[in-house]
């Protein structure tokens, strides 16, 4: 069983994340949490660098950074579903990382905030 819990940053996501891991492992249930951007894998290094402005990506490029650092973990993953854990996974929103995206107007309609 994969769980995803994604948001804004600073929204809660790993808070929540440790919560549920904690009420799942009180069940004697086996879980794993993984983060995503992962900042420790070399794109991990290059979305981080991205998000501080040392690195300037087109929207589209960020994206395929996300995805990819994903697949950077799949061995990991694949080996914990294996063993029947229950994956946690909290990540940013895509859309919160595409410097694109914030500029627009699209943010308020698809995350209200009232």
């Amino acid at each position: 069983m994969i769980i995803v819990i994604e948001g804004f940053d600073q929204a809660g996501k790993r808070t929540q994340s440790e919560l549920l891991a904690r009420a799942l492992r009180t069940k004697k249930l086996k879980c794993k949490i993984f983060s995503f951007p992962d900042y420790s894998t070399p794109l991990g290094k290059e979305i981080k660098y991205y998000l501080n402005g040392k690195r300037k990506f087109p929207p589209q490029v960020i994206h395929c950074l996300l995805a990819a650092n994903r697949w950077e973990k799949l061995k990991e993953i694949q080996d914990a579903l294996s063993k029947n854990y229950i994956l946690i996974i909290f990540a940013i929103s895509p859309l919160t990382l595409s410097k694109a995206f914030q500029k627009t107007s699209i943010l308020p309609t698809l995350y209200p905030t009232a």
